[in-house]
Order: C-alpha cells, then sequence, then structure tokens
C-alpha cells in the first residue's frame, strides 16, 4: 500500500512539475531558389518567408508532459547546410522508444526566402506555412497542415492528416493524396487548372468550380491531382 501511495504521489508531482525545455537558434545563407527540408516526428512547425537570402531556424524543444517523457538532454538538432540546401533534423538519440520514455516536441520557428522550395517530412505536427512562392512538399502521417497565400506547387501525402491550403494563385501543378484524411483547398474564382481525381467509393469531392469544368475536368492550367480511398476533399472558390 505505501509503494503504491509513493508511487501515486510520484506521478503526480511530474505531471504538476513544469516540463523542461531548451532553446537551438541557428542561421545560414540559402539562395533564393534554393532547397530547405524538415524531417521531424511531433511539434509545430511554423514557417513565415521574406526576400532576403538567408534562412533562420528557432528550435525550442520540450519534454511531451507525460509521466514517461524522455528527457530533453540527448535531445537535439541536425543541421546540414550549404548556400542551395538546408536540412534540418530533430534527433532524439533515441535507441530503444519503450526503453527510453515518451519522445519530446519540436517546436519550429523558421524564416526563409520566399521562392525557396520546402519539403517537410512529418508524423504528426502541426504545421503552418505563410507566403511561399517556391514548391512545398509535405508528408505526414496525421499531422495538420495550414498553408496560408500560397502561390507555388504543392504535393502531400497522407494518411488521416488534416489539410487546409489557401492559394493566392495556381502557377504550378499539385498534388494531393489522403487515405482517409480531410482536405481543404481555396482558390481564386478564376483559376485555371485541369482536375484528375482518382477517389475510392468511400472518397467525396466537393467543388465550387464543377460547374465551370467541362466534360474532360479541364481548363488549359497547371494539373491539380487528387487521390484518396475514402477521405473528404472540398475545393472553395474566393
Amino acid at each position: 500500500m505505501l509503494l503504491r501511495c509513493l508511487l501515486l504521489i510520484a506521478i503526480a508531482a511530474g505531471l504538476l512539475s513544469a516540463a523542461d525545455s531548451k532553446d537551438i537558434h541557428r542561421t545560414f545563407p540559402l539562395d533564393s531558389r534554393g532547397h530547405v527540408t524538415i524531417d521531424t516526428y511531433k511539434g509545430s512547425i511554423r514557417v513565415s518567408t521574406w526576400d532576403w537570402n538567408e534562412i533562420d531556424v528557432a528550435v525550442r524543444i520540450e519534454e511531451d508532459g507525460d509521466v514517461f517523457a524522455q528527457s530533453i538532454k540527448r535531445a537535439d538538432v541536425r543541421f546540414d547546410a550549404s548556400p542551395s540546401d538546408v536540412r534540418i533534423t530533430s534527433d532524439t538519440q533515441s535507441t530503444f522508444f519503450l526503453v527510453d520514455g515518451v519522445p519530446p516536441l519540436y517546436h519550429y520557428t523558421i524564416k526563409m526566402p520566399r521562392t525557396a522550395s520546402l519539403r517537410i517530412k512529418d508524423y504528426k505536427s502541426e504545421s503552418e506555412v505563410s507566403d511561399l512562392a517556391g514548391e512545398l512538399q509535405v508528408q505526414t502521417y496525421k499531422g495538420s497542415l495550414q498553408l496560408r497565400n500560397h502561390a507555388g506547387g504543392l504535393v502531400v501525402s497522407t494518411y488521416k492528416g488534416e489539410i487546409h491550403a489557401d492559394f493566392a494563385a495556381v502557377t504550378a501543378s499539385s498534388r494531393i493524396e489522403t487515405y482517409k484524411g480531410m482536405v481543404d483547398l481555396r482558390m481564386p474564382r478564376d483559376s485555371r487548372f485541369d482536375l484528375h481525381t482518382d477517389l475510392g467509393h468511400n472518397a467525396s469531392l466537393d467543388s465550387d468550380f464543377a460547374r465551370y469544368l467541362v466534360a474532360s475536368n479541364s481548363r488549359g492550367g497547371p494539373e491539380l491531382r487528387l487521390k484518396s480511398y475514402k477521405g473528404e476533399f472540398r475545393l472553395r472558390a474566393h
């Protein structure tokens, strides 16, 4: 009984105590047409753009808050940088999940050139990307993406993530594939694109553009490819 009480007290103390955290900040030169890759597991990613040939990366690493949270002492971020290519990787340096505990959260705040391209490889982070004119590629299992004022191509692969994308203009081909996620795309009403769909019986597409499309689903612009087994697509005009 005494051992059980002590265990409950220790658990309660762990839950009430503030989680440990540490901050990392790095800046690198990056060409306006360069490439950025972020490889992470969970947490958040906030990306905004500017007109400087430079990338600024701020990261806060926090304990998950779980009773069995992994210490952040071994957590780090690995940078592989050149003027044309910057790769950023969350590194917990763990060897075995069940032994080491629950991995920490990585919270990224990044500023990068507006016309550079970005790739996000993730498991379940919350991502926000604003004012990007280069291509965005996102691979996530069940993370979310909020895309604002986008003017480049978009390539997304997700199992059950939630995608909200607001396009300033449709200027490049896009491809979105989800097994059972929800995808909401908002584009200017006068957008021109060739729509190609591969939808399973349980998937759905609700489009404001349906009345403008001819039988071939073509409006003489970049390709927009949508594929899903039982996900939900919404195309909205603004």
